[in-house]
């Protein structure tokens, strides 16, 4: 089933268009460009090796987070965004930024260093802006001796290039004596109002979870939004995982916390009440919670969408999709709608020279249920 699709200006490739040129075979490239037939190509462009840091094909995943500053469509002399590279057991953050010419150079850069046989050695987190202009990016990792969460962070205004800072123990500057459980951000429908912190852990003490945010002052310094909600934790023992808050207004939160279990992933519900983390009937690793209420997550080869209280909603392949953010896109003067955004890079050649390829993909939140 394929959906008329709404018109956005297409980004001209900024040294080839990439739909040029596509591998002969890749299975994952196929399947994802089967569920982007069904989205509006937002953005498309393709970029030399080593462009930006590291961007080889030696490198084991790239991935590509337009920034949030712009609209999808980026202009000259802004931010491009931020490309996540994964090459043995480093992950590195880099951000891009435009010149006049719509030529991409790279701005500042940071790396963490990663178990790679974790279940789930990393994830990025993408903030929207706050109502200072910002957009964050954070970069988490479990570190396994620590028992602590480290995260690399990127802050950027869209008037320059963004501060970088890391802090190695997020449970030392945020959460004293207590380990972190999972890490992530408030859903971005689901935000808080104002210039209120938009990241958050989910911390154990005692016999209780803590859902705790945290963000950034102007010096770019790490701070505590404090507790937000108490829950007690689910009975099998969880590893590390991911977790994404609701804020509901009236000092209301939901907490959405998904762990790997028996290497696993497991989702389980905290709602405003607290009491105990219910499971969640839903397959897969958390991707957010879309504007709509609906629970995006993602399988080894399908992303699922469920209902809030876990009943299925719909799916569709993933093969090398990924997705990125959901935000807020004007379909018509002054009228905003949230769409989910989803990216898709490979490596290609044209007349004998290998280019990176990168599509940004934009779907209507509430028409992601119905792709198939």
């Amino acid at each position: 089933m394929k959906f008329v699709t709404r018109t956005f200006t297409t980004f001209v490739a900024l040294l080839f268009l990439a739909g040029c040129y596509l591998p002969p075979v890749d299975v994952g490239l196929a399947v994802a460009l089967s569920s982007a037939e069904q989205m509006t190509l937002a953005q498309s462009f393709s970029l030399w090796p080593n462009t930006v840091q590291d961007l080889y094909r030696e490198a084991r995943e790239v991935r590509f987070y337009p920034a949030l500053t712009n609209s999808v469509v980026p202009a000259a002399g802004g931010p491009l965004g931020y490309f996540v590279v994964a090459k043995g057991d480093w992950v590195s953050l880099y951000y891009v930024q435009l010149d006049p010419l719509m030529q991409p150079f790279q701005g500042h850069s940071d790396s963490i260093q990663i178990d790679s046989s974790a279940v789930e050695p990393f994830h990025v987190v993408h903030s929207l802006r706050d109502v200072g202009g910002e957009e964050k990016i954070a970069l988490f990792r479990y570190r396994p001796d620590a028992e602590t969460y480290t995260v690399a962070t990127a802050r950027n205004d869209g008037t320059g290039f963004p501060d970088s800072r890391r802090t190695d123990d997020i449970a030392t500057d945020v959460a004293p004596g207590l380990a972190p459980v999972a890490g992530g951000s408030f859903a971005a429908g689901f935000s808080p109002v104002g210039p209120e912190p938009r990241f958050a852990i989910v911390a154990r003490g005692g016999l209780s979870l803590e859902s705790i945010s945290f963000g950034f002052d102007a010096g770019g310094d790490l701070i505590s939004g404090g507790s937000l909600i108490t829950g007690t934790p689910p009975a099998a023992p969880p590893g590390f995982g991911r977790v994404t808050l609701l804020d509901l207004g009236v000092g209301q939160t939901r907490t959405i916390v998904n762990v790997p279990v028996d290497n696993q992933f497991r989702t389980y519900v905290l709602d405003p009440a607290g009491g105990e983390y219910l499971p969640l009937g839903i397959a897969g690793r958390l991707e957010t919670v879309l504007a709509t209420g609906e629970i995006l997550t993602r399988t080894r080869d399908r992303f699922v969408v469920s209902g809030p209280s876990g009943q299925t909603v719909g799916s569709f392949p993933a093969g090398d999709l990924r997705f990125v953010h959901e935000r807020e896109i004007e379909i018509s003067p002054g009228e905003l709608e949230w769409h989910a955004v989803f990216t898709l890079t490979y490596w290609g050649r044209v007349d004998g020279d290998e280019l990176l390829f990168v599509r940004v993909y934009v779907v209507p939140s509430a028409e992601l249920g119905s792709l198939r």
